[in-house]
């Protein structure tokens, strides 16, 4: 029997956020993308390089803004540097993630605090680390148990790292990795904080994460590094494992995506949200903004990967 390798895809979408309603606004655009994978996440470094990454080890790299995708082979070898110096602070495991015997890891985040420097995580506590624009790839310790996935990724600088997971799981790293603390979340009315899925900062100290507990999902807000949050969130959002919020730190809009073609956006720093119609009904996996040309990205999800220019 001969498989047939399915066509993935990715649309490009023009969407102007000075209206609650962008239908009139919005056009779309195929493009193929050489995978059969769903896509997860997606970072624009600038305007030529950015990088997607999803399930069965995909890592797509563009270095031609969007319009064409190359999947990029992070292989054992590659990985084999581990940094004897990582170690974590306030956690109960110190051991190296079994990445490498894993054939088919999934991948949730990606971030870039610059042009050289940046993140990838995902399942089994993986974490990938590149100081070369992603030439090169090597795995970080955080000090998690291998058993729990890293959902999301904010670089705020090469030094100042932010990820989210399962069991309430939010981490930072001051010193690009070295090592890692274990921040604390509150629990909300129900008792609970659970899984977080998405993260993202204005600069080093203002901060927002979210995830999902019972419905509707919560978003925690901290103002100082993730020392403390509080609760805060949208409250016609129900939060999915889809869900993912960006900020562009120059200015403090932000952008939530979700389920169902949800969108909502922030122009105070993620204090206070509104609903946009996006005029689509397809799950919204990630989002990311080159704040240098005002353009961005979109991806999502399982059945069809596409893309949404913003402008």
């Amino acid at each position: 029997m001969v498989c047939r390798r399915q066509q993935r895809y990715l649309l490009l979408l023009l969407l102007h956020l000075k209206s609650s309603s962008v239908c009139a606004s919005w056009g779309w655009e195929r493009m193929h993308v050489d995978t059969v994978s769903p896509l997860r996440d997606i970072f624009v470094v600038d305007d030529i390089s950015a990088w997607v990454v999803g399930d069965n080890d995909t890592i797509l790299e563009s270095r031609d803004g969007g319009l064409t995708w190359a999947l990029r082979q992070i292989l054992p070898p590659t990985l084999s540097s581990v940094p004897s110096t990582s170690k974590t602070s306030n956690t109960t495991n110190s051991s190296v993630p079994d990445v490498l015997s894993h054939s088919s890891r999934q991948w949730f985040g990606v971030s870039f605090a610059n042009k050289s420097c940046g993140w990838i995580v995902g399942s089994n506590a993986s974490v990938l680390h590149t100081v070369n624009g992603g030439f090169n790839w090597t795995l970080q310790v955080t000090g998690l148990p291998t058993s729990r996935a890293l959902h999301a990724v904010h670089a705020v600088s090469p030094e100042i790292v932010f990820m989210v997971g399962e069991v309430s799981t939010i981490i930072k790293s001051a010193d690009g990795g070295a090592t890692w603390e274990l921040l604390n979340v509150p629990e909300v009315e129900d008792g609970t904080s659970g899984d977080l899925y998405t993260v993202g900062f204005v600069g080093p100290d203002l901060g927002w994460a979210a995830g999902v507990t019972n419905l509707p999902g919560k978003g925690f807000l901290t103002h100082d590094g993730g020392t403390t949050w509080q609760v805060n969130y949208p409250e016609a959002m129900t939060w999915t494992h889809t869900s993912k919020v960006y900020f562009e730190q120059e200015r403090g809009v932000g952008w939530i995506v979700g389920p169902g073609g949800l969108v909502f956006s922030s122009g105070d720093a993620g204090y206070s949200w509104r609903e946009l119609t996006s005029c689509t009904s397809k799950d919204l996996n990630g989002v990311t903004l080159d704040s240098a040309t005002g353009v961005g990205f979109l991806v999502g999800p399982i059945a069809k990967n596409y893309v949404m220019l913003v402008d």
